[in-house]
């Protein structure tokens, strides 16, 4: 009993931890590698993100919003590197 109550301390601990976090997204990059070169990315600056997805040569832009503990992506516009045009949303 004793270890399920720290265990539930601890994971409560991480969870609050995690929420305080959240927020601080402004000027970082997260990146995912696809293996073999190919490396797709989220871009985050003050208001605005850019994600570029390496598979299909597409870069989303839009802007983000952080709420309590949720991240809210608002898409305003698609380029893709491939066909070399944009895309707008409907």
């Amino acid at each position: 009993m004793k270890y399920l109550i720290l265990s539930l301390f601890i994971i409560f601990i991480m969870c609050s931890s995690n929420g305080q976090k959240l927020k601080d997204f402004k000027n970082t990059k997260w990146t995912y590698d696809l293996g073999n070169g190919y490396v797709s990315y989220f871009l985050f600056k003050d208001v605005e993100y850019e994600f570029y997805d390496a598979e299909s040569g597409d870069t989303i832009f839009g802007n983000y919003q952080v709420k309590n503990d949720t991240l809210y992506l608002f898409n305003s516009q698609t380029y893709n590197l491939l066909s070399n045009h944009t895309i707008f949303p409907f």
